[in-house]
């Protein structure tokens, strides 16, 4: 299966997160720009100002989220979130292969990623936005807490969070009801809480299918994890109750013993709770004073040719592509990049991690020597070298010790570099284990 292959891979999180419901455009390319501040790199076709107001909001969003989780000592992210944004259902279907998300989240070897769909604009209560927020909740719960959680309380705390306002005196309220979930929780039929609950690694959305008044299942399941969320996250014994219920999870305890356990009644029981605080209309907000005024930030901002654009397209599909995107297809899109760049040592490096995906080692092996011959010290050509040898040789029976040993010199290369490079990490623990039981 290519999936396995694959070295821009999911890597810390056990799930790729999206939401259902990269802004360049593929037909106007040329308008690309991209904007850096301090943890963020956007790229898309979109305005300036719209575009610096997102990653504004997000600068905002990730301090107040950082400060509400207790992280005392707030540093910059080791190596800062890319975010992609299209500016349709087509184009994401490009990148991904999927018509049924609006967005989705990877913890790659390379950093955290993102991709957005961005039609309808970044303005406060617009769909982009609030995907952009969401999306980014699954990575600072991927990075900052140690936890497992269940899928059922990731999506509904991403839902929760991303609700965040700021007001006029630099404060962030964060808990506000999402209107969308008001016509589904409006249904006198809803998901049994127990489906919920046991959503811990998989949505519901195959068993279950579509319910009242041509409300889907994934429709149901968003709105009633939001609400679960809003329930226990305003209130302090819920709050506490929950803790439990995690630390039961991680012990190994399945969900439905430990929730009915820690929460003192079972899911169908809390599926009358949860109606009740739904027909109360009364939802609290939290109110956070910023320890530090994000209300301004430095900005870089550049345009971006069409070279270029064509070569972050290549990228994007590489990303973010599913079983359902040919590897074929995103060679083609590199390919367009190479007329106007040239055979670059990225784009060499990348060919290598595509033919890697079919198994191909021997163009695999051609394309990084081509690579490295023309950049013998580029840490990414070199890290992808190191990861492609790295599955090349990971049965020890019919490994090559040379290349081995290859792929552990430049991952070290690496890290020389960057200590904090946590792919470059991970492959180097493979490559030495396998070293060390061959």
């Amino acid at each position: 299966m290519r999936g396995l292959f694959r070295v821009f891979r999911a890597l810390l999180v056990g799930l790729v997160f999206s939401l259902t419901g990269f802004c360049f455009s593929v037909t106007a390319v040329a308008k690309t720009i991209e904007i850096k501040s301090e943890n963020f790199v956007f790229v898309g076709n979109v305005r300036e100002k719209d575009g610096k107001a997102l990653i504004l909001e997000l600068e905002q969003y990730r301090q107040a989220i950082l400060q509400i989780v207790g992280i005392k000592d707030i540093k910059p992210e080791i190596v800062p979130v890319r975010i992609y944004a299209v500016k349709s259902s087509k184009e994401l279907k490009l990148l991904t292969g999927r018509t049924d998300i609006a967005g989705v989240y990877k913890s790659t070897i390379d950093g955290p990623v993102f991709i957005l769909n961005a039609k309808s604009g970044f303005k406060r209560g617009k769909r982009a936005r609030y995907i952009a927020l969401h999306e980014f909740t699954h990575h600072l719960l991927a990075t900052y807490t140690r936890d497992r959680y269940p899928l059922w309380f990731n999506e509904g705390l991403a839902d929760y969070y991303a609700t965040f306002e700021v007001t006029k005196d630099g404060n962030l309220v964060i808990g506000r009801p999402y209107n969308p979930y008001g016509y589904p929780l409006s249904q006198q039929v809803w998901i049994p809480t127990n489906v919920i609950v046991n959503s811990v690694n998989n949505y519901p959305f195959q068993s279950t299918g579509r319910r009242a008044r041509g409300m889907s299942t994934p429709d149901f399941f968003y709105a009633q994890s939001w609400l679960a969320v809003h329930y226990i996250k305003t209130n302090k014994q819920e709050s506490a109750k929950m803790i439990n219920y995690i630390g039961l999870l991680n012990g190994g305890k399945r969900s439905v013993p430990a929730f009915t356990q820690a929460f003192g009644q079972t899911p169908e029981q809390y599926h009358d709770v949860l109606r009740r605080y739904f027909r109360a209309n009364k939802f609290s907000t939290i109110t956070v004073k910023p320890n530090i005024d994000v209300r301004e930030h430095d900005f870089t901002v550049r345009g971006v040719e069409k070279d270029e654009a064509l070569f972050h397209l290549a990228e994007a599909m590489r990303f973010f592509s599913s079983q359902n995107v040919k590897t074929a297809k995103i060679e083609a899109q590199y390919d367009k990049a190479a007329k106007l760049l040239g055979e670059t040592p990225l784009i060499l490096a990348a060919r290598a991690d595509l033919a890697s995906w079919e198994n191909d080692y021997v163009r695999a092996t051609d394309y990084l020597n081509k690579a490295l011959a023309v950049a013998p010290d580029n840490a990414a050509v070199l890290k992808t070298a190191g990861i492609v040898l790295a599955y090349k040789n990971q049965e020890p029976e019919s490994s090559d010790l040379a290349e081995l040993k290859l792929a552990q010199k430049y991952l070290k290369h690496v890290l020389a570099r960057n200590p904090n490079d946590k792919g470059a990490k991970h492959y180097l623990g493979k490559v030495e284990f396998t070293l060390s039981i061959r």
